[in-house]
């Protein structure tokens, strides 16, 4: 976004200068709607990995296959974070504690496929 908008400025900056302007009627409506496009993509690629804390977090099985996964890659078991609608930056401790177990919960996602192998983010979302 920020070098379309750079690229924006140049482009009307060296319109302005020259007599033949051309009017860009559109632009900032166009930006406004990739911005909403991305923000909602974003939105979804947050609620799979919420939808996967929550399974591995209500499940004491899961836990302790993570648990286990953890001591077996000599990693330190931190249990997952859930996000809170009220609270922003839950939103970030969820997605900053994935990031972290992310090796280790992948394991647990190719272990237990048919549960957790929809909820788990692709390398892409990641």
């Amino acid at each position: 976004m920020i070098a379309c908008g750079n690229q924006l400025v140049t482009k009307l900056d060296q319109e302005f200068n020259n007599i033949t302007f051309t009017h860009y009627r559109y632009a900032t409506h166009i930006i406004n709607l990739t911005v909403k496009a991305k923000i909602n993509h974003i939105k979804s690629e947050i609620k799979k990995l919420y939808q996967f804390v929550i399974k591995v977090k209500n499940s004491l099985l899961l836990l302790n296959k993570l648990s286990e996964i953890c001591t077996f890659k000599k990693v330190k078991f931190l249990k997952p974070i859930l996000d809170i609608n009220t609270c922003w930056n839950f939103t970030y401790f969820m997605i900053s504690r994935q990031i972290l177990m992310q090796s280790v919960s992948e394991l647990l996602a190719i272990i237990n496929i048919k549960e957790l192998g929809d909820l788990f983010p692709t390398i892409f979302e990641w």
